[in-house]
């Protein structure tokens, strides 16, 4: 019987140890941009990268895939060196739009400039976004530069002319912020809204109509929200930001997955995420505090073994070999998630 127990304990414990084995390694594989203060990136097809930088000069940097790099600014392009780029993505063609104190587009040889999207309403603010749907119409927020901020614009933008669109619970709301815009599997429109606590999370827009998310629906009243993004089965991934809150320790969640039918479900703790993103195998990586990077694999946390902390993010991009391509104040640092066999 004593035998017994013993053999039953020590499969118990060989059990838990492989229950408990990560599924794989996080490992940096390249360092770009070294002491660059980089704030955006885009990626392209062919492997040449895109990144926004405030360090030594403000610009935008060209970094081939061979590492030689080409810098653009007010010398030679229609940027403005007084403003950051925000933001940076590609749109079908291969064109490649900014926001810089106003929209940007850099077509491989030529650069135009685009300040107001009507009237007072201009893409000036630190709080502008911008996302290209599959459709290839830019979006965007605006804010009207008459008033005192409050009045917050969006619009798509179908490169010829900007739509203004007005959902009715974004107007029913005064100092509402857009913390981020994505779209779903469908091409649907997401927009995730910080109000001050307002009711209203989330908007979707499909097309024709407007569809709202409020704290009932996600089951809370979220602080901010500053990353949406989605997996292949179309379930919303989100990350609730406390890092520049005076809170210095909260009991809340961190990150969550919502289907859109039931609650939202907490899948990490009271860590603080500043950014994530899904790549091709539906993992999702997260940045920010306690720990630094983090990767959800298959209902398991990998996090960084690094001695050193590595500096906050909230731009994280993969490219075409699904490596990770951290963004961040000191550079860019390359990631690569290796699956344990």
């Amino acid at each position: 019987m004593k035998k017994v127990l013993i053999l039953s304990a020590v499969i118990v414990l060989l059990v838990s140890c492989i229950i408990n084995i990560p599924p794989g390694t996080i490992n940096q594989v390249d360092t770009l941009l070294d002491d660059q203060f980089v704030v955006s990136l885009a990626i392209g097809e062919d492997g040449t990268a895109w990144a926004g930088i405030i360090r030594d000069q403000y610009g935008l940097v060209k970094i081939n895939p061979d590492g030689s790099t080409e810098i653009f600014d007010h010398t030679n392009s229609c940027l403005k060196d007084s403003a950051n780029i925000l933001d940076i993505d590609f749109d079908s063609e291969g064109n490649l739009w900014m926001l810089n104190d106003g929209l940007v587009c850099y077509d491989g040889s030529t650069f135009t400039r685009i300040d107001s999207v009507e009237d007072n309403y201009k893409l000036v603010s630190i709080w502008s976004k911008m996302m290209i749907d599959d459709n290839d119409n830019i979006w965007v927020t605006a804010f009207d530069t008459s008033q005192d901020g409050s009045s917050l614009g969006i619009y798509s933008y179908n490169g010829e002319a900007f739509q203004k669109h007005e959902p009715t619970s974004l107007n029913s709301h005064s100092y509402i912020r857009i913390t981020d815009i994505e779209n779903d599997n469908s091409n649907n429109i997401w927009f995730s809204i910080n109000g001050y606590h307002s009711q209203v999370v989330f908007l979707k827009y499909d097309g024709n109509n407007w569809t709202d998310y409020d704290t009932s629906d996600i089951g809370y009243n979220p602080y901010n929200i500053t990353n949406i993004d989605f997996d292949s089965d179309d379930n919303l991934w989100f990350n609730d930001d406390f890092l520049f809150s005076s809170i210095a320790y909260h009991g809340q969640a961190a990150l969550f997955m919502y289907d859109k039918r039931n609650e939202a479900i907490p899948v990490a703790g009271n860590e603080y995420i500043s950014a994530i993103c899904i790549d091709e195998n539906d993992r999702v990586w997260a940045s920010g505090f306690l720990p630094n990077l983090s990767v959800f694999d298959n209902g398991k946390w990998v996090s960084l073994n690094n001695d050193e902390a590595i500096p906050l993010c909230r731009e994280m991009k993969f490219d075409e070999n699904d490596d990770l391509w951290y963004v961040s104040s000191t550079g860019i640092m390359i990631y690569r998630y290796f699956q344990v066999k």
